[in-house]
């Protein structure tokens, strides 16, 4: 496997991340606060990916920032021809549907 083949995605996913009970509402009755997850996920030309867990923040657009620098990083890594440091150690995803 070539890195330089390699795509790197984001993804972020909404979670929750705690609850007060001075925002309970109709909408939310388990009062919860929420949050995001970021992950980077690197999709190969097989169709094999994986993910590497960023972090939480309890805005979007900070999340979606660290995810992004992230990608940058490992893209010009795998320009060079290297891949991600531990790649072999990110979580396996189900293959990417090509059709």
């Amino acid at each position: 496997m070539d890195a330089a083949d390699i795509l790197f995605e984001p993804m972020i996913d909404i979670v929750v991340i705690g609850s007060h009970p001075d925002i309970r509402t109709e909408w939310n009755p388990a009062a919860e606060l929420y949050g995001f997850d970021g992950w980077v996920v690197a999709t190969s030309p097989d169709g094999s990916r994986r993910k590497l867990y960023v972090g939480t923040r309890t805005t979007h657009a900070t999340m979606v920032n660290e995810v992004l620098r992230m990608i940058k990083s490992f893209q010009k890594r795998a320009w060079a021809g290297f891949l991600p440091e531990d790649f072999v150690r990110w979580q396996a995803m189900p293959q990417k549907d090509t059709q």
